[in-house]
């Protein structure tokens, strides 16, 4: 089943609009036609299946049918702060860390930091990125992309956070598995920071330690930034499950 975001909320027999990018897939990609059925997601998370009543440069939708109640939001908001990666791998890390369900995702400016291009252009692609992977697992609204962050800006913003998390391959050799369990016993909310290549320098693991971060290694193997971010990610909302 086609499914899309609009804005605002959504009500039973009130037409609704699809516009823009999502409105020229819809008819050049999908090929849809004027009776289609497809599901919207409104702004407050309620899905609702429709019938495609017009279709030209925008698509006239009618709601007929809500399917199910708004999502339920997570007991933990999980922020991943990536390290800016060369090339396209920071599309990967969006990707991934969409459909796992991370709430925010910072592109993070590091002292190793080779790339540090977020020119608007690129911030956009990521969160059309971030929106797709929204609507193909499932999710009630996009992950969000926020603006670059040097890590000793994102370290003044520490104390928002229960819980403070940095992969780091020179952090001690313990599992990280109960680390996790304890560091995230009822928090509400937590950031994770991982490097970009190169990874974290000692000087940059030792201010973020003194802000309360607590260090964790995933084993004998260095991962690659763009691994180590999904990884993180995926471990932290498992143990919170």
């Amino acid at each position: 089943m086609m499914r899309f975001f609009v804005e605002g909320i959504v009500r039973i027999g009130e037409p609704s609009e699809i516009v823009g990018e999502d409105a020229r897939k819809l008819k050049l990609v999908m090929r849809a036609r004027v009776g289609d059925e497809l599901e919207i997601l409104d702004s407050a998370g309620a899905r609702y299946r429709c019938t495609i009543e017009r279709l030209e440069r925008t698509a006239l939708v009618l709601p007929r049918e809500r399917l199910v109640e708004p999502e339920p939001a997570r007991t933990l908001r999980f922020t991943l702060a990536q390290g800016i990666p060369k090339g396209s791998k920071m599309e990967y890390v969006v990707e991934k860390a969409s459909e796992l369900g991370v709430a925010r995702l910072v592109p993070l400016i590091t002292d190793r930091c080779i790339a540090r291009d977020c020119s608007p252009g690129k911030l956009d692609r990521w969160r059309r990125l971030a929106r797709s992977a929204a609507l193909q697992s499932g999710r009630s609204e996009p992950m969000e992309i926020a603006a670059p962050l040097s890590l000793e800006a994102l370290l003044l913003e520490a104390g928002e956070y229960d819980a403070l998390l940095m992969p780091w391959e020179l952090a001690p050799l313990h599992s990280p598995l109960p680390l996790l369990q304890e560091a995230l016993a009822g928090a509400e909310s937590a950031l994770g920071l991982v490097g970009p290549e190169g990874g974290f320098s000692a000087g940059e693991a030792e201010r973020s330690a003194a802000a309360g971060a607590r260090m964790l290694r995933f084993g004998l193997r260095i991962l690659r930034t763009e691994t180590a971010g999904v990884v993180l990610s995926a471990a932290v909302l498992l143990t919170v499950l």
